[in-house]
């Protein structure tokens, strides 16, 4: 669902930023890859980077082992 997830932002912002409702701020590196949703857009990136930190994140706090206090 994470790589969904990152998939379906850049996709949809990259849409918004073609009808002219985002600016378009292009990055150094020119690569596009539609598949995925990979666009050479800064908000786009940053955007799935978000993302992807976040689902991590919650993935590895989610399985982090449950410490036990002494009541």
């Amino acid at each position: 669902m994470a790589v969904l997830a990152v998939i379906l932002i850049g996709k949809g912002l990259h849409s918004l930023q073609e009808m002219g409702w985002m600016s378009i701020t292009s990055t150094p590196i020119n690569y596009r890859v539609d598949l995925v949703g990979l666009y050479p857009t800064l908000e786009t990136v940053l955007s799935q980077v978000v993302i992807l930190t976040l689902a991590l994140g919650l993935w590895y706090f989610g399985n982090a082992p449950q410490q036990l206090s002494a009541v």
